[in-house]
């Protein structure tokens, strides 16, 4: 049996040699967008998950604080006094601590500021609508009156931090920076933990009882891009509002 002779394949066109690179060079643009862009979110969404859960720890810090009642390193809290000693360590000292630790992978100049506020019972309004504009913009407020005055009831009152001085002062164990006694330009000055109302008993915190206030804590964040491809910085802020743990009730 005779075999057909077999067809010499047929020339390539002139210039053929050249489609893989074009084909590449369509394809690559696509592709490395697509794995930027899965490295860039990760990490934007593993820093928002970061800032999420710092935040709930300082407001839950803020809280169990109440009015000054939270120690130096988590320290128990004296128990002798009518109204019981308070310790050096002020309520935004711990407060402080719990978001340092808790945004300990986040770049601290990353953080354009904090902001502890007396928020409102959550159906007055989310946490971030909560938060006034004025200390949004960085201006701390002492709301309707004077500075360190137990009396008011603070609306609208919040302290401001500066994220690297607030840990430099947490890290260097300076609660003279946070307490409002000693140094009358501590952020803690425009709503002093002292004042925060949760003890029906302390006359100091609570001169007429109308139940525990609620803390705010509000972080703003300016995170850049690392790749370039989707712009310079995404910024995003997270709050978070918890009622103060009740003092001794009669």
């Amino acid at each position: 049996m005779m075999r057909r002779p077999r067809r010499p394949a047929p020339p390539r066109a002139r210039g053929d040699d050249g489609t893989t690179l074009v084909e590449f060079a369509i394809v690559a643009p696509v592709f490395f967008l697509i794995v930027f862009g899965i490295i860039e979110f990760g990490l934007m969404y593993r820093d928002l998950l970061t800032t999420q859960d710092a935040v709930s720890d300082g407001a839950r810090s803020a809280a169990i604080a109440a009015n000054n009642l939270g120690a130096l390193d988590d320290d128990p809290p004296p128990v002798t006094g009518d109204p019981p000693i308070l310790p050096e360590a002020t309520a935004d000292f711990v407060t402080i601590k719990a978001l340092r630790q808790g945004l300990g992978t986040i770049p601290v100049e990353w953080i354009e500021k904090i902001v502890i506020f007396r928020a409102q019972d959550p159906t007055a309004g989310s946490a971030a609508d909560q938060v006034p504009q004025t200390c949004k913009d960085g201006v701390g407020t002492s709301g309707s009156g004077p500075n360190a005055n137990p009396a008011l009831n603070y609306v609208g009152a919040c302290n401001v931090y500066d994220a690297e001085l607030a840990f430099r002062a947490y890290e260097s164990k300076n609660t003279d920076y946070f307490n409002c006694a000693e140094s009358a330009g501590s952020p803690e000055c425009n709503w002093p933990g002292i004042a925060r109302v949760n003890d029906p008993v302390n006359p100091i915190a609570a001169p007429s009882y109308s139940g525990p206030d609620f803390v705010g804590v509000y972080v703003e964040i300016s995170r850049p891009y690392l790749t370039g491809l989707f712009g310079t910085q995404f910024d995003f802020s997270e709050a978070v509002i918890t009622r103060l743990e009740p003092g001794v009730v009669d």
